[in-house]
């Protein structure tokens, strides 16, 4: 997935105001699909079940994926806006379930005196 993004933006500087042929559109859009269905996976699965391979894959292509944003397709800009919305949703710090929320109280402290006589 990352080869096909570097080349694409690679090709896209290159080749100027010149499209690129149907079959590498093709090719890069069906990589931001793929790239959302993994996200959108790990979006909706407990993080302690993802290998961390998978997370260290997903979060090396984000560089990859923000080059492919100065490319004038649209139709690769409207995969590649959908494919970065998710990673807000990655970004964001882990929902604790209301118990854990709840804050513990603070033991006060026993005065000197207290501790003193205790000893």
């Amino acid at each position: 997935a990352q080869d096909v993004l570097v080349r694409y933006t690679q090709d896209e500087r290159l080749s100027g105001k010149l499209p690129l042929p149907r079959h590498r559109m093709t090719e890069v859009t069906f990589v931001l699909r793929a790239v959302t269905t993994l996200l959108t996976s790990l979006k909706v699965t407990a993080a302690d079940r993802v290998d961390s391979s998978v997370w260290s894959q997903a979060i090396q292509l984000f560089p990859s994926l923000v080059e492919c944003v100065t490319s004038t397709s649209p139709q690769l800009s409207e995969a590649l806006r959908e494919t970065l919305h998710l990673y807000a949703d990655l970004l964001a710090p882990p929902q604790r379930p209301l118990a854990d929320s709840t804050p513990t109280p603070a033991r006060r402290p026993e005065p000197k005196d207290q501790q003193l006589n205790q000893s």
